[in-house]
């Protein structure tokens, strides 16, 4: 099994034991302290509030249904590591009586806790949630530009924003090698499942081959020398991981949106406005042909609808190849000036169809790299 070693430093460092005992101890405090990622819930912002939250002592929350969540091979392999169960986890989620906690089959009402959050791998939380009085942001740690202006940036006590990193929780080992100081080495069997964050820093860099900075390759480095796990044992669970992440084929068209989706706020220009993306690992010819044209430009409809936003993006690499669907139109020339810098489109149509038009691009451009460049267009509208 290719997590073994994994499983085993995890188990020595009593990770599970420790986290189930947040969960049961400080979820019933009226005043909660949290560690939560995006609601995109990648490996990054996954991993990292957990790793996090066992650190400080706070509930790790996961900004997503459980629902869409247990859709994510990758990160249900991940909990397999983690010797966690999907019950276990607290999930944010929101229903028509407002925001809740799941944990298992028991809800907490959202306004019924004073709540205090440190926000990983954010870029920026939900407009909603920062308009509830009794939530507040004491802490950020992210790789993403801040593309909306806000005070929650000036009431924060601490904010540490890198964008060279290839990974938040590169710079998530950082805070914790600063926070725990000597104790981290001198107690290194317990801390042990610091080594979960060397799986979003080797996935968002390609294993140290892509988008790295050197914050990424000590990360990794450190955290195998402190576990004595072998980079084999990495490499084939980064390789595990990868596979279980191209799991859309077998997925409805519904879901697969949310898996990886986030929704920005329009500049202040168009104030009440907003767009979304989603970020998936299926080939847009593939998921057409599956799907058939009309089902597959109603679901998009019925999502974008029901999201409110004025245009969205699917965003989706296989095998190397990054392509964008556009649907809705933002203004002019939107696809050259946000995906090719000015310069020339290169577009195709899906079975020779004007309304299946796909745009392929650098297969570097993420959606941190796009979505500061739609910005920069949106504010010229």
């Amino acid at each position: 099994m290719e997590y073994t070693q994994f499983k085993e430093v995890l188990a020595k460092s009593s990770f599970s034991q420790k986290l189930k005992s947040i969960y049961v101890t400080k979820l019933e405090e009226k005043s909660v302290s949290i560690v939560m990622g995006n609601p995109s819930c990648d490996q990054d912002s996954f991993i990292g509030s957990h790793v996090l939250g066992v650190v400080l002592n706070r509930v790790p929350v996961v900004n997503m249904s459980k629902k869409i969540f247990s859709c994510k091979k990758d990160l249900l392999k991940v909990l397999e590591v983690m010797d966690v169960s999907v019950e276990d986890l607290v999930f944010l989620e929101k229903h028509p009586e407002g925001w809740v906690f799941v944990r298992g089959g028991k809800t907490i009402k959202f306004s019924e806790k004073e709540i205090t959050a440190t926000l990983i791998d954010h870029n920026f939380p939900c407009t909603e949630l920062l308009t509830q009085k009794n939530f507040t942001v004491d802490h950020i740690i992210d790789h993403h530009p801040i593309l909306e202006a806000s005070d929650m940036y000036n009431n924060v006590s601490g904010l540490c924003i890198d964008l060279n990193a290839g990974s938040c929780c590169s710079l998530i080992y950082n805070y914790i090698k600063t926070f725990l100081g000597s104790d981290m080495v001198d107690l290194s069997i317990e801390f042990g499942y610091l080594v979960l964050l060397i799986i979003p820093v080797v996935t968002d860099t390609s294993f140290l081959s892509k988008r790295t900075h050197k914050v990424d390759t000590i990360a990794v480095n450190e955290l195998l020398e402190m576990t004595n796990i072998p980079k084999s044992s990495a490499e084939a669970l980064y390789a595990s991981l990868k596979k279980a992440k191209q799991c859309e084929d077998n997925i409805e068209s519904d879901l697969i949106l949310q898996m990886d989706y986030k929704a920005f706020d329009y500049p202040p220009s168009g104030k009440g406005k907003t767009f979304g993306m989603s970020s998936v690992k299926y080939g847009l010819d593939a998921w057409v042909q599956r799907d058939g044209k009309e089902k597959f430009l109603k679901t998009l409809q019925h999502f974008v609808e029901e999201k409110k936003h004025q245009f969205f993006l699917i965003n989706s690499k296989t095998k190397g190849v990054r392509e964008f669907f556009l649907f809705g139109n933002p203004g002019a020339n939107f696809p050259s000036v946000t995906m090719y810098d000015g310069g020339a489109v290169n577009s195709r149509q899906i079975n020779g169809d004007p309304e299946l038009t796909v745009y392929s691009t650098d297969p570097l451009l993420s959606r941190k790299l796009i979505a500061p460049k739609i910005y920069q267009y949106l504010e010229k509208q």
